[in-house]
């Protein structure tokens, strides 16, 4: 990515065990200049953190939600999620990040130069959609609809 997008460091919040393989491998490839490995970032200092980047990307496998994408949209910041796991649902297919493949790494890279090129800052108004109310009133819905149809069938 450095080759790509030079004026934009990785920035890392890791506990300490993947942090210092990452450490050895970003030294192995020549690029620990262009990486800064935070460490654990304590809750009252996320927003911080999520402030500072250009983009949040987590590709990954196995998600069950996906709050940190929705933690960082919160704080204005385009996202990249995975498009084999739960994430999808919070960056509604696409509508609200960038979906990749998590094993294809040309799709990675074109992922975030996308999520670069869109404006940081700009909270997604859809984000509404995942208020507690908003929750609360789908699950209402929900219930409502099962006990109606429990009805129907007596």
């Amino acid at each position: 990515m450095i080759k790509w997008a030079p004026h934009h460091p990785l920035i890392h919040s890791l506990p300490a065990n993947p942090r210092s393989l990452l450490e050895q491998m970003a030294k192995s490839l020549a690029v620990e200049k262009h990486v800064v490995f935070t460490g654990y970032a304590p809750e009252r200092e996320k927003v911080d953190h999520y402030c500072l980047s250009d983009a949040f990307v987590v590709p990954g496998r196995g998600d069950d939600f996906g709050i940190v994408y929705l933690e960082a949209m919160a704080c204005g910041v385009p996202v990249v999620a995975s498009k084999v796991d739960a994430c999808r649902e919070v960056v509604r297919d696409g509508e609200l990040g960038t979906l990749v493949d998590p094993d294809d790494p040309h799709e990675i890279r074109i992922g975030i130069l996308k999520a670069l090129d869109r404006l940081k800052g700009a909270v997604p108004k859809e984000l509404d959609d995942f208020t507690y109310s908003n929750f609360e009133r789908r699950l209402h819905k929900i219930v409502d609809a099962i006990m109606l149809a429990a009805d129907v069938v007596r």
